[in-house]
This record gives C-alpha cells, structure tokens and sequence, in this order.
C-alpha cells in the first residue's frame, strides 16, 4: 500500500531534492539540465536552470 504523499511534511525533503539537483547538475557541467521523472505512473519533467540574482 502506497503512502499518502499528504500525510508528511515535505518541507525538508523538498528542500534535499533541490540541493542534490544542484549537485547534479553542478557536477555534471551541463547547465542548464532537464529530468524525465517518473513515480508510480505520473510523470515530470524538471528543469535546473541558473536564475540571476539581483546581485550580480
């Protein structure tokens, strides 16, 4: 039986999955990157990008 996705705070596992995509793509030296991800019959495709800062 599959886990309710909304029985679980996802804040820090959002959180780890952005930072290892960054590590990801950073390590692989191709930037921007695209993922084809699927989960138990859904599928989605994420980008990593760069986004500029205000800083820069």
């Amino acid at each position: 039986m599959a886990a309710n996705p909304e029985d679980f705070d996802t804040s820090d596992s959002k959180l780890t999955l952005a930072k290892q995509l960054v590590h990801l793509v950073w390590g692989s030296g191709e930037i921007p990157a695209t993922f084809d991800i699927e989960y138990e019959g859904a599928k989605w495709e994420v980008a990593v990008r760069v986004k500029q800062t205000e800083d820069a």
